[in-house]
């Protein structure tokens, strides 16, 4: 038998066309189960709550949920205005060069 031109197919299962099957890696559970932060929290470890820390005082019952979903919608108002007030010298557009570089020391 000859050998195939070309470059050699990779080891695997295939599909019935040909195709190599694809691996599925770990899941979005397993995942989020072996962060460090989220480990303590058991089988609410894939719950979306557990991101922040806010969430994770909620999942474990040390905070109530609507108070975890104030400090929620107040970190994201104040992280979203906050960025639009401060910003350095450097951050804002130049019209010369040479003028960038006197603000910025």
């Amino acid at each position: 038998m000859r050998q195939r031109a070309g470059r050699k197919r990779k080891a695997g299962y295939r599909q019935p066309k040909g195709k190599l099957r694809y691996q599925r890696g770990p899941s979005p559970a397993e995942i989020a189960a072996g962060m460090p932060h989220r480990r303590a929290l058991g089988e609410k470890a894939v719950d979306q709550l557990g991101e922040s820390e806010l969430g994770r005082l909620a999942l474990r019952g040390e905070l109530e949920p609507v108070l975890a979903t104030a400090g929620a919608d107040y970190a994201r108002h104040w992280r979203g205005t906050s960025r639009a007030f401060v910003q350095s010298p450097c951050s804002a557009p130049a019209p010369i060069a040479a003028e960038r570089w006197a603000r910025c020391g």
